[in-house]
């Protein structure tokens, strides 16, 4: 890995690393277990006897179920830090599919081939800078598994520009609607960076024990700075159309709510939809002077505000960087403006969404969720995972985990589910 014979003393390692997680406290990190595999774990310090104390969490509480301490040079050999000591081959893999940490974010989605002969697609989490491997993390049968591929095998089956199509598509012009199919959570599973240093992570999947399609949608709009999750309503295939309907209108209008919501009521006249609909809610990020134009009690230092528009039972939970819950559009212990009950209708007349612009600090995290979710877990059931510095991606997959179960096994509600995650940068 290096020409410098002192890049990987001892003393060198230390102080990289300890700089590392000085700067980015509890990050990620991979971390070979005595069974074998790569897993895992945040890193919590790095002391001067070469060590390094990594610790990993419970995903549904967030209670430590696991710590110990690991060598430095094993951090040097699952994960990767550019700087002036790293061979040129290996930047030259890790610019082809790069590495999901701190500073190679977002996930790169590359398909991998699984022992059964079907092509999986897989998110790149770690590499081996001595054996030039990449670590994959995917779901099989629900269980979360890991396997190494080397830059060769990976391009079997990728291509740099096709590996990186799901990030490029949502960080240049275009929208992305998901809950089409009925493709599973994981398969659904879409994460990346916005241009303000968000971290976004959306999933969707027609859920267990219930419905065979899908009636939800999530549309992730970048360029727009709008987020939205949709849960169609209403018998036979009408919920289905009527939520593509609105999911197409948001598109077409990012910056007008109102006029997307007028158009789906008008359209859905026209192809006779009488017993369907959709509820929604949507976030965009707006400026301080924008928000205060509208209600002027916004706090001036806030980082940014979100502007929320809601319409019916899909739930929107804005909480701070350690989990606890500032807002939602749908609290039982609130005052009435926070209960939203219309629902997008053809035989209703124009529904009005229901607004509210709050201020957002860097780290907060918004949840955005059908009933699917919400009906399953407490606001503070997913407020827990969010506690310890879990990626927007692995608190995606713990909730959908979670909710998996809950359907599966008949102890919670079956139905669609919608999940979109943001954490603001």
């Amino acid at each position: 890995m290096s020409n410098n014979k002192d890049a990987l003393s001892s003393d060198y390692l230390t102080q990289k690393w300890g700089d590392f997680v000085e700067k980015n406290p509890m990050v990620l990190v991979c971390i070979p277990r005595s069974t074998g595999i790569v897993h895992s774990a945040n890193l919590m310090s790095v002391n001067n006897n070469g060590m390094a104390f990594v610790r990993w969490h419970d995903p549904v509480d967030g209670k430590i179920v696991g710590e110990k301490e690991i060598p430095i040079t094993d951090l040097e050999k699952y994960n990767t830090i550019i700087d002036e000591h790293t061979d040129p081959k290996i930047i030259s893999d890790l610019e082809a599919y790069p590495v999901n940490q701190e500073f190679r974010d977002p996930f790169t989605i590359v398909n991998i081939p699984r022992s059964n002969g079907s092509i999986q697609e897989a998110s790149i989490v770690g590499y081996n800078a001595n054996s030039r491997m990449f670590f994959v993390l995917f779901d099989a049968d629900g269980i979360r598994a890991n396997k190494s591929f080397s830059r060769e095998e990976l391009d079997r089956y990728n291509t740099a520009t096709q590996a990186r199509q799901k990030i490029q598509q949502l960080t240049t012009s275009h929208s992305l609607t998901l809950g089409n199919s009925d493709d599973s959570w994981a398969e659904a599973m879409t994460t990346f960076t916005s241009s303000h240093g968000d971290k976004i992570a959306g999933s969707t999947d027609k859920g267990f024990n219930y419905k065979p399609h899908n009636e939800d949608r999530v549309v992730l709009d970048p360029n727009n700075d709008r987020y939205t999750v949709i849960d169609g309503i209403g018998g036979h295939e009408n919920g289905d159309r009527s939520a593509q309907i609105l999911s197409e209108n948001i598109q077409r209008n990012p910056n007008n709510i109102s006029q997307a919501v007028e158009d789906t009521q008008g359209q859905m006249r026209q192809e006779g939809i009488h017993d369907g609909g959709a509820c929604f809610a949507s976030l965009k990020f707006i400026s301080n002077q924008e928000a205060r134009a509208i209600i002027s009690t916004i706090n001036p230092s806030s980082h940014r505000s979100l502007y929320i528009e809601a319409a019916g039972d899909v739930r929107l939970i804005h909480y701070d960087s350690n989990g606890h819950k500032k807002f939602a559009t749908f609290d039982q212990t609130g005052s009435e403006k926070h209960i939203v009950t219309n629902a997008i209708q053809a035989n209703k007349g124009m529904v009005v969404p229901y607004l509210f612009p709050t201020s957002a600090e860097p780290g907060d995290y918004v949840v955005m969720c059908s009933d699917g979710i919400s009906d399953n877990l407490t606001d503070e059931q997913i407020g827990h995972n969010l506690k310890h510095g879990l990626l927007v991606d692995q608190v995606a997959h713990n909730i959908g985990v979670t909710t998996r179960d809950m359907m599966k096994n008949e102890t919670g509600k079956a139905d669609n589910r919608s999940l979109v995650v943001i954490k603001v940068g």
